[in-house]
């Protein structure tokens, strides 16, 4: 063999053996995460979920401390009507339906004393879309439910529960469509008229910041591995990072999780921006690179679903983004269609100016 097959042949060996090792690790990582084997609703399989970072940031719903209530079926109906409806007992499991109606629920919540100090979480899974209203009438919040990664499930009902505990009501409007409406065999196909959805969550859980940061930037780290090129600096000092984390932590030993999130800020974060510190571009051009994300949402506005139903999703995406905002004061969003934004000051005059304010 000559010089140029032995280089073919060293050079191919190298290239298995990262790949081999890169692959393992990012499954250690989807393993350590429980982004791995994801389940929705469940998360994780039984018997693999508190052993995940991903089985340990909400506790097991409960919902006995839930009176929870329907009305009949509605048509799309301002807020200011809802108190006026009748409301009957209901409970996880039930069915609603067809396809385009509404459903509004009221939630009696009790927190009680045990719960002090703690952040606690509405989980809300009704598999379609909904928005969450205070008693007031102020739009909180959309839910996404169902399969997928575009699910939101929980909003944050106290980030701290006082001493003693507390009592709230808020009302969940159901809106009986997915997120790509109602799709007859599949998401992007023309309706099913004749769709229903089951409530499948409606309790409270405790919310863990910490293990939600770890997993926000094991998470982070992933990503890198998995998107830069092959021969990175910044993709192996990633996956480095992330292993030296798995090492460093016991997911059942939260007193270990401040060493994770230590490990990730001072090896691979520094200052919010994204620079290793042992990356050779920034020994050689004394740049830092900064990675800029804004938030952004494209709602259609007349696709599968009636143009009706686009005013709607307009305030599930506007309240939820105030709530990032609210609680990441950096966070930044944009929309691409102003008209929408006229929509929501029409129909949800509080909401539009609590966007203005923030």
């Amino acid at each position: 063999l000559n010089e140029d097959h032995w280089g073919f042949f060293f050079r191919n060996r190298l290239m298995a053996v990262e790949y081999k090792n890169e692959r393992i690790a990012r499954e250690r990582i989807g393993v350590f995460t429980g982004w791995k084997d994801f389940a929705v609703g469940g998360n994780q399989p039984i018997g693999r979920k508190r052993h995940t970072l991903l089985g340990q940031v909400w506790s097991a719903p409960v919902r006995t401390c839930i009176d929870l209530e329907v009305s009949e079926r509605q048509d799309r109906i301002p807020f200011a009507e809802v108190k006026d409806l009748e409301f009957k007992r209901t409970q996880v499991g039930e069915r609603f339906g067809p396809t385009w109606s509404t459903f509004w629920f009221k939630l009696k919540i009790h927190i009680s004393a045990e719960y002090s100090g703690k952040e606690v979480h509405l989980m809300w899974d009704s598999n379609s879309e909904a928005m969450l209203w205070s008693d007031h009438g102020q739009p909180r919040q959309g839910f996404t439910g169902g399969g997928g990664m575009c699910r939101r499930d929980n909003y944050p009902l106290f980030h701290e529960v006082p001493s003693g505990g507390a009592e709230v009501v808020v009302y969940v409007e159901m809106a009986c469509n997915g997120l790509f409406g109602a799709g007859r065999g599949g998401d992007i196909e023309p309706p099913d008229p004749d769709c229903s959805y089951t409530l499948s969550e409606c309790g409270v859980s405790t919310f863990d910041a910490e293990a939600w940061q770890l997993l926000q930037r094991v998470t982070f780290l992933e990503g890198c591995a998995t998107s830069l090129p092959v021969g990175s600096t910044l993709k192996q000092t990633a996956l480095h990072c992330a292993n030296r984390v798995i090492n460093a932590v016991d997911v059942l030993d939260k007193q270990t999780y401040g060493k994770g999130l230590e490990i990730v800020d001072k090896s691979f974060l520094q200052s919010g921006t994204s620079r290793p510190l042992d990356s050779s571009e920034f020994t050689r051009t004394g740049v830092t690179p900064m990675v800029f994300a804004i938030g952004n949402c494209h709602i259609d506005t007349a696709w599968l679903w009636p143009y009706a139903e686009t005013r709607r999703k307009c305030a599930r995406t506007w309240s939820t983004q105030i709530r990032n905002m609210e609680m990441h004061p950096e966070y930044k969003f944009v929309c691409s269609q102003a008209q929408q934004l006229e929509w929501v000051k029409e129909d949800y005059p509080s909401l539009y100016q609590v966007g203005v304010a923030v």
